[in-house]
């Protein structure tokens, strides 16, 4: 009927379409092909750090520490507002609790209860993360777990390194092709390689209860980090 003949019309264009390109395109490496690797790389100064806070006490009655905690995060969020940080910049969601015991004559005997609350601080002023330290001290913080840094566009640093590599992969062929005297064609298999991307360093955890403010400010500017790309690609040549 007229259903199945148009039915045949259409899956006889797809058929078409989707083997012209096929008859069409000659595989450029069919005579053999030269794989290289391309490495690229750009050195990029973070500009975010994250501070980490463990606000915690422990207590025979679990509200009573419970309340403790609270006030001590309100107190430090209340010190935060006066660096006029970004909107997002401190996040204290995280929250935990549990009995704690101790073992005497081979016993384990109930001993109360410990609630802990962590508090991120990021801030894009590394001048800023000596006031942040001091405000918790400030607020009777004294578990400062450390700190680490980060960059805001990784993205953005990415693509520069892949575009380096690419360019990379591209000099080697040419190099390779004219030690044999070939010239080198089109790809015929590109893929990504090891991508590197950025490893955030991690500084060293801080005790408050053991940090002197007479020592004065203390330098937090982190060196340069590599953000790397790889590309391995195999080009045909004649």
């Amino acid at each position: 009927g007229v259903y199945m003949s148009k039915l045949v019309q259409s899956l006889a264009l797809m058929s078409a379409l989707v083997a012209t390109p096929m008859l069409a395109t000659a595989n450029p490496c069919q005579n053999g092909s030269i794989e290289v690797e391309g490495y690229g790389e750009v050195l990029v100064l973070p500009d975010v750090a994250t501070l980490g806070f463990n606000v915690k006490n422990e207590q025979k009655d679990a509200k009573v520490a419970k309340a403790n905690v609270e006030k001590s995060v309100a107190a430090f969020i209340a010190k935060l507002e006066k660096l006029k940080l970004n909107k997002d910049a401190v996040n204290a969601s995280e929250f935990s609790m549990y009995s704690t015991f101790e073992y005497k004559n081979s016993k384990r005997i109930f001993t109360g209860y410990q609630v802990s609350r962590e508090v991120k601080v990021t801030v894009n002023d590394f001048a800023l993360i000596d006031k942040v330290i001091a405000a918790a001290i400030d607020a009777n913080i004294t578990d400062i777990y450390g700190f680490s840094y980060d960059i805001s566009n990784k993205a953005k640093f990415q693509e520069q390194a892949t575009l380096k590599a690419i360019e990379d992969a591209k000099v080697k062929a040419q190099a390779l092709a004219k030690g044999f005297n070939l010239k080198v064609t089109k790809p015929c298999s590109i893929k990504y390689g090891n991508q590197g991307g950025f490893i955030s360093p991690q500084v060293r955890a801080l005790q408050a209860n053991a940090m002197d403010k007479s020592q004065g400010v203390v330098d937090y500017s982190p060196k340069k980090q590599t953000i790397s790309s790889q590309v391995i690609v195999s080009y045909g040549f004649e």
